[in-house]
C-alpha cells in the first residue's frame, strides 16, 4: 500500500514539473509572437503627398476613357452607380481622397461608410462596396466575423466589391505578409495574397510597372502602366474562376485580377490605381466591370 502511494506521489510530480517545463517554454514564445503581431498589424501606414499625380481636381477630359469609348452603354452605367467606401480604422487617407476625385470626375456618386454602418447592414443600398489601402488586420477587428458575414452576404447578393491594396489582401483566401499567413481575410476571391513585394520591405514605398492583358488594350489601354506600390499584395495561385487583368512587370505576377462570388462581381488590384491620373483609366475597366457593363 505504501508503494502505491509512493509511486502516484512520484507519477504526480512528474505530470506537474512536466506541465511547470511546457508553461516555462511556452510562454515566452507566446509572449515573442503577440509582440510580433502587434508590431505587424500596429504599423502606421503614413500619408503620400500625392498633389503632383492629379493635375487638377477635375478630370482632364482630353485623357483616355476607354471602356467607355469602346462599350457606349458604360457611360450611363458608371453613372447610375451608388457606391459605397469603407473609412473606418485603418484605411490610408491619402488614398481615400484621391479615391472621392477620381469618383466626382467620372460623375459617380459614393457615400462614406464606417463599421457601424457595415455592420448595421446599410451597404445593401449601394452597388459597390470599395474597401480602400491602409491596413487590412485593422478592419477585421473594428468589423469582425459578423462584418464580414455582411460583406458576403452583400457581393454573393450580386454587390460589387472592389480591393484596393489592403482591401485586395482583405478578399484573399490566405494573407501571406512577410512569409507567415494569415486566416482573417473574407476569403471571396480565389487567389492569396502575398506582400510586401521583393525589393519593397515594409513600408517602403514606389513606382512598378504593370502589363494588361491583350483583352484589356483592346479597349484602346496602353500595354504598360507605371502605377505607386505601396505594400500591396501579389495576388498569386489564382483560380479557373480568376481573370488575370494585369501583371507585375518585374516578376510576371498577377497585379489586378477579376473574379466573381455567388452572383457579385470581385475586382482586387495591389496597386494604388487611384493616386495617379495615368491610371485611373484602369480604375475604368474595373468599374466597369463591376457594374456589369463589360466581362472579359
Amino acid at each position: 500500500m505504501v508503494s502505491n502511494k509512493h509511486t502516484l506521489t512520484l507519477v504526480i510530480v512528474v505530470v506537474l514539473l512536466l506541465i511547470l517545463l511546457s508553461l516555462i517554454i511556452w510562454i515566452p514564445s507566446l509572449k515573442k509572437r503577440s509582440q510580433e503581431a502587434s508590431m505587424l498589424h500596429n504599423t502606421t501606414v503614413t500619408q503620400f503627398n500625392f498633389d503632383d499625380e492629379l493635375e487638377s481636381e477635375s478630370y482632364n477630359a482630353t485623357n483616355t476613357m476607354a471602356l467607355t469609348e469602346a462599350t457606349g452603354g458604360c457611360r450611363g452605367a458608371l453613372k447610375e452607380l451608388h457606391v459605397a467606401i469603407y473609412a473606418g480604422p485603418g484605411t490610408w487617407r491619402s488614398g481615400l481622397e484621391a479615391l472621392f476625385l477620381y469618383l466626382e470626375s467620372r460623375g459617380i456618386k459614393y457615400d462614406v461608410v464606417n463599421e457601424t454602418q457595415i455592420l448595421g447592414g446599410s451597404i445593401e443600398n449601394y452597388n459597390v462596396l470599395v474597401i480602400p489601402g491602409g491596413w487590412a488586420y485593422d478592419y477585421f477587428k473594428s468589423l469582425g466575423y459578423e462584418g464580414e458575414n455582411r460583406i458576403k452576404e452583400f457581393v454573393g447578393n450580386g454587390g460589387g466589391y472592389l480591393g484596393i491594396c489592403a482591401g485586395a489582401f482583405y478578399a484573399s483566401r490566405t494573407i501571406i505578409w512577410e512569409s507567415r499567413s494569415y486566416y482573417y481575410s473574407l476569403n471571396i476571391a480565389n487567389v492569396d495574397a502575398v506582400g510586401p513585394k521583393e525589393g519593397f520591405p515594409w513600408p517602403t514605398q514606389g513606382y512598378v510597372a504593370i502589363n494588361l492583358s491583350d483583352e484589356v488594350q483592346g479597349l484602346g489601354l496602353n500595354k504598360t502602366y507605371t502605377a505607386l506600390y505601396y505594400g500591396g499584395p501579389e495576388l498569386v495561385n489564382p483560380g479557373s474562376d480568376v481573370y488575370v487583368l494585369a501583371v507585375y512587370g518585374d516578376d510576371g505576377e498577377p497585379a489586378v485580377v477579376l473574379s466573381m462570388y455567388g452572383s457579385g462581381r470581385i475586382a482586387l488590384t495591389g496597386v494604388h490605381l487611384e493616386v495617379r491620373e495615368e491610371t485611373w483609366p484602369i480604375l475604368d475597366v474595373l468599374m466597369g466591370y463591376l457594374a456589369g457593363c463589360w466581362t472579359p
